[in-house]
């Protein structure tokens, strides 16, 4: 599964109980700071898209409470978590997830622009797992620059992450209730870095 990116302890999370959890939805969680052209692009490409039987859910998390993201959550119609003043991605996706009913849950990072059909492909893909890592490149640019080059084919080596690491980027994740039941939510303490601790707890439960 391909997107293209355009531009220690458990964490302190409230998920919704099971009775409030709806199995006839996906919820999506998009963290964003001040990059309301990022998730321009992003809800562009996820909001038209079909999850076969099920409700998409879409909530953004509008770290440091940007205007300009809240217009943009307005025009797509899509719920949004204002966090004032900024808190880190990992702290606003925990608290989309206090919000969300969807399962599975699907994180996108804003500047992600994922292709028609992607939604259905990825929970096909998901099946009966609990967690799916999928692919994210970087969107080409005319006459790279060395660095940009390298970038473009070396910015994120998901498959090597998985098999060494054992995590992927919360840029393309999908999670279940289940497993966040089982393992909490992100470490909101770290600005960097929570999806490999989170892919490490994941781990050591044995999913």
């Amino acid at each position: 599964m391909k997107a293209v990116y355009n531009g220690p302890v458990k964490a302190a999370m409230s998920p919704n109980n099971d009775e409030a959890c709806q199995a006839d939805s996906v919820s999506v969680i998009i963290p964003v700071f001040n990059n309301a052209l990022g998730l321009e692009n992003t809800l562009a490409s996820i909001t038209g898209q079909q999850a076969p039987g099920r409700r998409l859910q879409i909530f953004v998390s509008n770290d440091a409470t940007d205007p300009k993201v809240s217009e943009v959550c307005r025009r797509h119609r899509v719920s949004m978590i204002s966090i004032s003043p900024r808190r880190g991605s990992y702290f606003a996706r925990n608290r989309a997830l206090e919000h969300a009913q969807g399962d599975p849950v699907v994180f996108l990072d804003a500047g992600i622009a994922v292709p028609p059909g992607w939604l259905q492909a990825a929970l096909q893909a998901l099946g009966d797992a609990d967690y799916l890592a999928c692919e994210v490149d970087i969107a080409p640019v005319p006459r790279p620059t060395a660095a940009q080059a390298y970038e473009m084919k070396h910015a994120f080596p998901v498959e090597r992450y998985l098999r060494t690491q054992h995590f992927g980027v919360t840029a393309g994740l999908l999670v279940t209730r289940r497993l966040l039941a089982e393992v909490g939510g992100f470490d909101e303490r770290l600005i960097s870095g929570g999806d490999l601790e989170f892919g490490d707890r994941v781990h050591l439960a044995g999913i």
